[in-house]
């Protein structure tokens, strides 16, 4: 059997070879059900969450537009991930070049994640990419209950529910509507609670 990690990549190999579509499968990845902490609305410097390694797919740029948007004084981006050093040294000048409050806290093993998550308090996890599978980046702030904000890419859309647990955005999203999406979770702890 070949098995698909995702409903649209199940359909991408029927369609291109019907004649052997018993032998797909699903079965989607998943997270370890780490103990998490029982969250509250986040109070303080609100934290924008990205994880991923640091690599053109991922658009980190755009991030650093979005920030650029936010109000200084009361938005934090942290990022957990790293990568080569041609392609994060760029990304790192240019949040040391602008007036940004954002830390790079580097690569970290799965359960250091799930230790971040239970230690931080955090508004909203943001997942730039233009290509996906199905993110585990995404399943692991969904367990933690943080409400994610994505690009309808690859099977993203098979783990956020636009206006339920998070926000799909198109892939050419525009910057200054990511960046009123998260204003709209700081100032509504109701529609950050759903």
């Amino acid at each position: 059997f070949i098995y698909a990690i995702s409903s649209l990549g199940l359909v991408y190999l029927i369609n291109k070879f019907p004649e052997h579509k018993e032998k797909f499968k699903l079965s989607y990845l998943g997270v370890p059900d780490f103990q998490r902490k029982i969250r509250s609305f986040p109070t303080g410097k609100y934290v924008v969450l990205t994880v991923s390694n640091i690599a053109e797919i991922k658009r980190l740029h755009l991030m650093i537009k979005i920030m650029n948007i936010l109000p200084k004084d009361k938005f934090k981006w942290i990022h957990i991930g790293d990568g080569k050093p041609e392609l994060s040294n760029p990304i790192k000048e240019l949040v040391a070049s602008s007036p940004i409050d954002c830390e790079f806290l580097g690569h970290f093993q799965a359960k250091q994640i799930h230790d971040f998550y239970n230690q931080t308090d955090i508004l909203c996890f943001v997942n730039l990419s233009y290509m996906e599978g199905v993110p585990v980046s995404i399943m692991e702030s969904i367990m933690h209950g943080i409400p994610c904000i994505a690009t309808n890419v690859g099977g993203t859309s098979e783990l956020i529910v636009h206006n339920s647990n998070g926000y799909l955005i198109d892939q050419d999203f525009d910057p200054c509507y990511v960046a009123s999406l998260i204003e709209e979770l700081s100032s509504n702890s109701e529609l950050w609670l759903k």
